[in-house]
C-alpha cells in the first residue's frame, strides 16, 4: 500500500476513494498533489477538493460510469442529484468548481480529449441585500465611549 502524505490527509493509495479503483484512484491522487505542490492551495481548500471529488467518484460508482468517460449530461444529472439531496445551491456550486478544476487537469494532461464540465453553467448563488442599520442604532453606535489609551 502507498502512502501519500499531502498534509493536510494522509491518503492510502487503496482508500483515497472507496470501491474506485487504480487508475482513477491515481488521477485523483495525482490531481490532488499537483493542488498542493503546484498550486499551493490551503489544506481546507484541499480538503474540500478530496471530499467533492469522493462524493462524485461515489455517484459514478453507484451508477456504473466512468470518471474518465464521463459527459457533460451525467455531470448535470450528478449536480441535480445533489439538489435532490437537499445541498445549498452554495454547495452544488462549489462541488461544480471541483469537478471543473479536476476535468480541466485531466484534459491538460491529456487524459481526456474534451472537458465535460467546458459548458455546464454554475448555479446562481442567491445575493441577499446586506442588513442596514437602523438611524437609532447609528446614534447608539457613536455615542459609545471613545478609547483613547492604549488597550484600545
Amino acid at each position: 500500500m502507498v502512502h501519500i502524505n499531502l498534509g493536510f490527509i494522509k491518503l492510502c493509495a487503496n482508500t483515497v476513494i472507496e470501491g474506485v479503483c487504480g487508475m482513477e484512484n491515481n488521477l485523483v491522487e495525482n490531481f490532488l498533489n499537483f493542488l498542493q505542490n503546484d498550486k499551493k492551495l490551503s489544506d481546507n481548500t484541499l480538503q474540500s477538493y478530496n471530499r467533492d471529488i469522493k462524493l462524485y467518484c461515489n455517484y459514478l460508482e453507484e451508477n456504473n460510469l466512468d470518471m474518465v468517460k464521463t459527459d457533460c449530461d451525467e455531470i448535470k444529472d450528478y449536480l441535480e442529484n445533489l439538489k435532490e439531496k437537499g445541498k445549498a445551491v452554495s454547495t452544488v456550486s462549489r462541488n461544480l468548481a471541483s469537478l471543473r478544476s479536476f476535468y480541466q487537469y485531466l484534459h491538460r494532461t491529456k487524459i481526456i480529449n474534451e472537458d465535460p464540465t467546458l459548458n455546464i453553467e454554475s448555479p446562481k448563488i442567491e445575493r441577499k441585500p446586506p442588513k442596514v442599520l437602523s438611524s437609532e442604532q447609528v446614534e447608539l453606535l457613536l455615542e459609545q465611549q471613545k478609547c483613547v489609551d492604549l488597550k484600545g
